[in-house]
C-alpha cells in the first residue's frame, strides 16, 4: 500500500496492501492464512468489514409507480435495463416487448399488469457479479492482499483525511489459531469525487 490510501465515496475502489512483519520488515507469509478481515468507518460510525468470504452476485431492480421491476438475470447485464414508459401501455405490454427483444436480459415485475405507469424512463440499477472483496493477492509468500470495495461499499463511508484501518489476519480457525491485528493509522482519507 502506498503511504496514504485515497478512496473516492461513491466509487469503485481496489488496492493492495503489503503485510510486513514488524520485527523483520520481511513480508508476512500468508500462505496458511484462513482470512483476512480490513475495518474502515461508515459515516454512521459502524464498522464496514470486509473478508474472504465471496459476495453473491446481485440482480439489478428499479421502481417505477410502485411497480418494482427486477433483472433475471444476475449481474451487470441487468443495468444496461432501459424501459420507456409512454403513458398508454400497460407494464405488462412494457415488459412484454422488452423481454422478446432482449432475450438475454429479460425482466420481470411486481404487480398488476394492467397498470398503466406514468411517462418516462427507468434504467435498472444495483446489479454486479459475485466478487472476492478481500484475496491474497499474487504469491502468498509476499504477503499481498487485494481489496476490493464496491460503490455501494464507499458510499457509507464516513469522508475525511486521516482516518484508520484495521486489518486482522487469521492463520487458522479462530480462536484455536493464530490472530495478528494490525492498524493503518491516520493513513486513509475518504472524499468526495470532484
Amino acid at each position: 500500500m502506498q503511504d496514504r490510501l485515497s478512496i473516492t465515496r461513491g466509487a469503485d475502489r481496489s488496492f493492495v496492501i503489503r503485510l510486513k512483519n514488524r520485527r523483520t520488515g520481511d513480508p508476512l507469509d500468508l500462505t496458511t492464512v484462513t482470512n483476512v478481515q480490513i475495518s474502515l468507518t461508515n459515516n454512521d460510525r459502524t464498522d464496514l468489514i470486509l473478508n474472504k468470504i465471496t459476495v453473491p452476485a446481485t440482480r439489478a431492480s428499479g421502481k417505477k409507480d410502485n411497480i418494482t421491476i427486477t433483472a433475471v438475470n444476475s449481474g451487470m447485464i441487468g443495468n444496461a435495463v432501459y424501459l420507456n414508459f409512454n403513458g398508454t401501455d400497460t407494464i405488462d405490454a412494457i415488459i412484454t416487448a422488452w423481454n422478446s427483444a432482449n432475450q438475454n436480459n429479460n425482466v420481470s415485475y411486481s404487480g398488476l399488469g394492467s397498470v398503466i405507469p406514468t411517462v418516462g424512463t427507468l434504467q435498472l440499477s444495483g446489479g454486479y457479479g459475485s466478487y472476492d472483496p478481500v484475496s491474497i493477492h499474487g504469491n502468498p509468500v509476499l504477503g499481498k492482499v487485494m481489496v476490493r470495495m464496491l460503490e455501494k461499499e464507499t458510499l457509507n463511508l464516513k469522508t475525511g483525511t486521516n482516518q484508520s484501518m484495521k486489518i486482522v489476519i487469521d492463520d487458522g480457525i479462530n480462536p484455536g489459531g493464530q490472530r495478528i491485528i494490525t492498524y493503518y493509522e491516520n493513513k486513509v482519507d475518504v472524499i468526495w469525487s470532484a
